[in-house]
Parts: structure tokens; C-alpha cells; sequence
């Protein structure tokens, strides 16, 4: 596993002087990617300093982010690629990732995009409320786990102990990015933005189905059609429709921002770091997202949001008024 020592020393060998190297830079001569460093350090300017360099800065935080704002057509930024502004993305990358960064100038992100609370509570209604078992099971492990696609699908009845309705997963090994076992439980109960309770119903439902089958046996369009399907139901009129094979036209919503929104949901509930990482296998999958992205999403979404573990600072701008704020 790549030490913080590690990033640090190969972005002193990488430097020129007194000169950091860029983040482009680091990504084309580095022995590690940029993701290990944001994971480590969370941001690219953090393990600069940590480094011993001062970060390059041209254009201040507020300048920087209220151009974004102003470059970006309407509230959901697009994927980085697509990103035609002032300013290149190698430029913001060397201040934020992607995704920080649109999350910091009062922008939706195009990938990874949370549900409002709201919204997370509809797609909950409209899983459980499927007729078929199968389908329910999909929308649910999407929604209260972090297993990726790849994974669900693998999922068999030797990943689970069932201690008295507390239902522990184990993913082998050989399926994570570690190369050591992933555990997590299953929750049993979640809390709603009004601080009202939920039965997930899924720690019972998990066990009976693989009591039925000795494997998952969904695949992976299989998968996402069923989440479309739920998200349909849910009616989330915020969310932008697409016409989607074997569904129709359903509100857009993909693996990866559920799972993201679980981990904001766990962040607003007060839940450790260190549960919330593993919980959602960040490490363990190789996942582009933090914790501290979670954290962030809360700064900027929720009034007088804190949490012992966050140490996110820097501005952001307010989503509604544009206002320069600081967290």
C-alpha cells in the first residue's frame, strides 16, 4: 500500500527547485495517479504543502471558482472531458479535482451526483414498494451498500453469516483492490432528513433470496435497468429524463450516485470516518470517491453542518445566491 511518505517523496523528486510539480505533471512522470494522492492527502494543494512547496496559484479560490459558475450552462456541470472554459481542467485540477471543484462553485456534478433528501426517501418508497423480491433486493444493496455493479453480481450465499437477522458480508479477497477481505454489515435501519427511522427490510430480504439461489444471478444491465425502473417510480422530477433501453424515459439516476448519497446520508447522521469508508469499500473497490467528498457536499448543502472528523475548509460558493462563503 502506498505510504503518505511515498506520495510525498515522489513529489520532491518530481520538483524543479522551489517549483511544485503540476498535478498533469505528476500524472505523466509520477510512479502513482493523482487519485492515490487526493485519497491520502485530500487535495492535490494539501499534499503539496505537506511536501514542503508552496502550491502554484495564478488566480484566487473566488476567482477561480465563480468562473467555473459562469463558464458551466445551467446547475449540473458536465463530465470533465466535455468542460469548455477559461480556464482548463489540468489548470483546476492543479486546485481541486473535478468534482470538488464543481461542488465548491454551487454546481451539480455530472457523475457522482447525490440525491436530495427528499429524493433519497422517494427512491426508498418506490424500492420497497416493488412487487418483485428481486428487483427490491437490487434497488436496496445499490442504495444502502457499497457494492459496485461487478460485485452484486458475484455475490453468493459464501459471503454471508447471518447472526440472528445481523447480516455480515464478506467479498473475498481476491475481488478487492487490496487484496484483503471486505466486511461490512448490512444495515437493518436507516434515519430520514427528518430524523424518523426506517426498516431497510434488507438484512431478511439478502438472506432469503440467497436461501432460494446460491448466487446474485443479475447481470449487470440487469442491474442498472432495475434502478431506472425504481428511480421511474420514484417520480424525482429533479432529475433530468432519458430514454433508456427496455425502460423508456426515466429520470436519470446511476449506481454511482447512490452510493455516493448513502455516504452523505451516513456523514449528516453522524457516523465515523473510518465506518463510512468501510462500509462503502472506498479503498476496497478502488472507488474515485473520499469521505471527504461527503463532508463537502454537507458544508455546501446543509446549514451548520459539523462533524468531529471533517477537516474540510477553503470557500465555496453559496448554490442558491453565488455568495463567496467559507467553510
Amino acid at each position: 500500500m502506498v505510504s503518505k511518505e511515498d506520495l510525498i517523496g515522489e513529489i520532491q523528486r518530481l520538483a524543479k527547485g522551489s517549483k511544485p510539480p503540476t498535478k498533469a505533471e505528476f500524472n505523466d512522470k509520477a510512479r502513482y495517479s493523482p487519485v492515490t494522492v487526493w485519497r491520502e492527502f485530500g487535495s492535490w494543494n494539501g499534499a503539496v504543502r505537506e511536501a514542503g512547496f508552496r502550491p502554484h496559484k495564478h488566480i484566487s479560490d473566488s476567482d477561480l471558482l465563480k468562473q467555473i459558475f459562469h463558464d458551466v450552462s445551467g446547475e449540473i456541470a458536465p463530465p470533465y472531458p466535455d468542460f469548455e472554459g477559461r480556464y482548463g481542467v489540468s489548470t483546476i485540477e492543479d486546485r481541486f479535482r473535478w468534482w470538488e471543484a464543481c461542488v465548491r462553485a454551487g454546481l451539480r456534478p455530472y457523475e457522482r451526483r447525490p440525491l436530495a433528501p427528499t429524493e433519497w426517501k422517494q427512491f426508498f418508497n418506490a424500492a420497497t414498494a416493488k412487487s418483485t423480491p428481486e428487483r427490491r433486493l437490487i434497488g436496496l444493496l445499490a442504495q444502502f451498500t457499497g457494492l459496485t455493479t461487478s460485485l452484486m453480481e458475484r455475490m453468493s450465499t459464501e459471503w454471508i453469516t447471518d447472526r440472528d437477522g445481523d447480516v455480515l458480508v464478506t467479498v473475498p479477497e481476491t475481488l478487492t483492490e487490496l487484496n484483503e477481505e471486505w466486511k461490512f454489515r448490512v444495515p437493518a435501519v436507516w434515519t430520514d432528513h427528518e430524523g424518523e427511522q426506517h426498516d431497510t427490510e434488507l438484512p431478511g430480504l439478502l438472506t432469503w433470496y440467497l436461501n432460494q439461489h446460491e448466487t446474485m444471478e443479475f447481470a449487470d444491465k440487469a442491474i442498472q435497468r432495475a434502478i431506472f425502473r425504481i428511480a421511474d417510480e420514484a417520480e424525482l422530477e429533479s432529475r433530468e429524463l432519458n430514454n433508456r433501453s427496455g425502460v423508456g424515459t426515466c429520470p436519470v439516476v446511476r449506481r454511482g450516485d447512490l452510493r455516493v448519497t448513502g455516504g452523505i446520508q451516513m456523514a449528516r447522521n453522524g457516523a465515523p470516518a473510518s465506518r463510512i469508508r468501510r462500509h462503502l469499500g472506498i479503498e476496497y473497490t478502488g472507488w474515485e470517491a473520499a469521505v471527504d467528498d461527503f463532508f463537502l457536499w454537507c458544508h455546501v448543502h446543509d446549514e451548520d453542518f459539523s462533524h468531529s472528523d471533517s477537516n474540510i475548509d477553503g470557500i465555496y460558493l453559496d448554490p442558491d445566491s453565488g455568495d463567496v462563503l467559507k467553510i
